[in-house]
């Protein structure tokens, strides 16, 4: 209620709440602190501009953030492999 009511303070109190369970799940996919930073970040960041499609019916809220935590993690595990596999693939030439 009070991320709809006073977004500002709302996300701030989740991040204060829910910061390192995020934190530790981003590093414990992506092995990286600095990568699980930048991924805590954006989860917070993308719980604020997408708090419209949270469905309070469909999970707690808990739950919608280590959701997005691991998707986003699993999206930095991809673009690492694509670049790995560039600069490869730029090596043979």
């Amino acid at each position: 209620a009070l991320l709809r009511e006073q977004p500002a303070v709302g996300i701030a109190a989740l991040y204060d709440r829910y910061s390192r369970l995020v934190f530790s799940m981003a590093l414990r996919i992506v092995q990286d602190r600095g990568a699980a930073e930048e991924i805590t970040q954006d989860v917070f960041v993308r719980c604020w501009r997408n708090l419209d499609r949270y469905q309070p019916a469909q999970g707690s809220l808990v739950s919608w953030l280590l959701s997005i935590t691991h998707n986003r993690s699993i999206d930095e595990l991809r673009s690492r492999r694509g670049k790995d596999a560039l600069r490869r693939l730029f090596a043979e030439e």
